[in-house]
């Protein structure tokens, strides 16, 4: 009898166990059927995200994606060398692909494990669903950068300070520049602009004559890449012999630079043969095939009351 009364005992504590359960699910169920549904009345706004320190861009073609503003990686695999890139800042927000919204321009950093910081600018393109990133245009090795600014016809302005070129890295950064960046849709990347150039007006060279005289090319002629120069200038044009030339297309864009040498003594005030070899490049949509040659006396104090340039139109093959 005490038996059964342990078993009957034990039925009921069962039994009620899963009625426990049963209704403890059917509560659960009835809750969860309650949601608030959602409003047809109110507007799902989508934002777009502005953090550039996530996002994807190109040093040399190679694609770099930042997490929190930095990516890190083996350069080998057999190579305990990180290479780093990371977000700096200095960013401004500009339409610099002309379609009528605001992308973004901003710098970052690079290192590969040796001592050198190389500091890159790059776009983030607004396409209204999220950002994209350019091409990195690089500025320099360990320069210090200064500001950020917008120009007209979505140009941005680089202002950074750099070494003289016959000063050792070591050296810090003093002497002022700014790089007047634009972009280009088809390369996803930035060019170099130059100030102050226009387009198709007349050579200044006869205004230089007497501070250097280009004997080739000639004023109007075709060239294609790469070209000579040769001529003479004063020696104070030079410095350590040598002086840059850029080449640009009709748009005032650098698409090639590169030095002309002193062929004799430039430690004087005297004319000084030079000549050089200058490689540009010209994709094949370029509307237009007029540019300039710029032959640039070379100015280490960075200062611009010592600036000089004779620029040469001529027609880019």
């Amino acid at each position: 009898m005490y038996t059964k009364k342990i078993l009957l005992g034990s039925l009921l504590i069962l039994l009620s166990i899963i009625v426990f359960l049963f209704v403890f699910e059917a509560l659960t169920i009835n809750n969860n059927d309650k949601t608030t549904p959602p409003n047809p009345d109110v507007e799902t706004e989508q934002i777009l995200s502005s953090d550039t320190k996530n996002i994807t861009l190109l040093i040399s073609g190679e694609p770099i994606t930042l997490q929190n503003g930095v990516s890190e990686m083996n350069i080998a695999d057999d190579s305990e060398s990180t290479r780093v890139v990371s977000y700096f800042g200095n960013e401004v927000e500009q339409d610099i692909d002309n379609d009528g919204d605001l992308d973004k321009v901003f710098l970052i950093t690079e290192n590969t494990g040796g001592s050198g910081t190389f500091f890159y600018a790059v776009g983030a393109i607004n396409d209204d669903e999220h950002y994209s990133g350019t091409n990195a245009m690089f500025l320099g090795d360990r320069i210090a950068p200064q500001t950020t600014e917008t120009a007209d016809n979505g140009e941005v302005i680089i202002n950074y300070a750099e070494r003289l070129p016959a000063e050792p890295m070591t050296t810090p950064p003093s002497v002022g520049k700014s790089m007047w960046l634009k972009y280009d849709v088809e390369s996803n990347s930035f060019g170099e602009v130059v100030q102050d150039f226009e387009g198709e007006s007349v050579s200044n060279a006869k205004e230089k004559i007497n501070l250097i005289r280009v004997s080739e090319p000639t004023e109007g002629s075709t060239v294609g890449s790469p070209f000579l120069v040769s001529g003479e200038a004063r020696g104070y044009w030079f410095f350590e012999a040598s002086f840059p030339i850029t080449v640009v297309n009709w748009d005032g864009l650098i698409i090639g630079q590169g030095y002309a040498t002193a062929d004799g003594d430039w430690m004087t005030e005297e004319f000084v043969p030079f000549s050089g070899t200058i490689e540009y490049n010209l994709p094949p949509d370029t509307p237009y095939k007029h540019g300039s040659i710029i032959f640039h006396k070379d100015n280490p104090s960075g200062l611009p009351e010592h600036d000089d340039a004779m620029e040469m139109p001529v027609m880019l093959e």
